[in-house]
């Protein structure tokens, strides 16, 4: 068995590195000289072996753990990808059955609520109807009442006594009779006067205070209400003068 040179036979097998990694170390190994021979002589069998063994056992592919940058891959490629489901669209409103009747309205009430949120009871049906008339609608008395079934007389008109309510008993869509207008009652301490709500203390207190009428429900009777009428004072020569009514 010959005896040669050791370097030489390192220079030797360090040639043969590049071959064994395809090329891969090859150049870099070679400008290291001596050192870069011995090394090469180290690793060329690890790499050798790995190739032939097949892919690292210890190394994750795990989703998430490659590139970030890359969407992750599906675990099996070959399955078709379920389509997602199509959303419902809106179902037109089922139409009313024929013969089907329509809601009923409320029924009317006695209770008004103005636009300001404040609410009161009404002596009747009819006067609260006549009370929204004038508080809601803006209408003036005779026409708010008229409308709700009403007929306001004049203020100079008499009222029979069973019309009469005392102070104590006013409610919603009563009227005071001030002797010169009539003013809506909005409840026991509240008229209305000139569109706003105001303490019943406000009417006028010069004497001519006639009082507070319930018109009735009854037409006619309102009728006979306003045939009672007081002759007006003869007016001064040269002037006019007319009934008052107020809002």
């Amino acid at each position: 068995m010959g005896t040669g040179d050791p370097l030489s036979g390192l220079v030797n097998a360090a040639g043969q590195i590049p071959a064994a990694l395809g090329g891969a170390l090859g150049a870099p190994l070679n400008s290291l000289g001596g050192f870069g021979s011995a090394l090469g002589s180290a690793l060329g069998p690890a790499f050798a072996q790995q190739q032939a063994e097949g892919p690292d056992p210890y190394r994750d592919d795990s989703p998430g753990t490659g590139n970030p940058n890359e969407p992750d891959k599906p675990d099996h490629p070959d399955e078709p990808k379920k389509e997602e489901p199509e959303p419902k669209k809106d179902e037109p409103a089922p139409e009313t059955p024929p013969g089907a009747q329509p809601p009923a309205p409320a029924p009317p009430s006695d209770v008004v609520t103005d636009n300001d949120g404040k609410t009161t009871k009404a002596a009747s049906i009819g006067l609260a109807k006549a009370l929204d008339n004038v508080r809601n609608q803006g209408m003036d008395i005779p026409t708010g009442y008229r409308e709700a079934g009403f007929t306001v007389p004049p203020v100079t008109a008499t009222i029979p006594p069973e019309q009469n309510v005392p102070p104590s008993q006013i409610m919603g869509g009563d009227l005071a009779n001030t002797g010169t207008r009539w003013v809506t009652v909005w409840d026991k301490n509240t008229v209305l006067m000139d569109g706003q709500l105001r303490p019943i203390s406000d009417l006028p207190n010069n004497g001519e205070m006639k009082g507070y009428w319930r018109p009735p429900e009854s037409a006619s009777a309102t009728i006979s209400t306003a045939a009672h009428v007081a002759a007006p004072a003869q007016p001064a020569s040269g002037q006019t003068s007319s009934p008052t009514t107020g809002k």
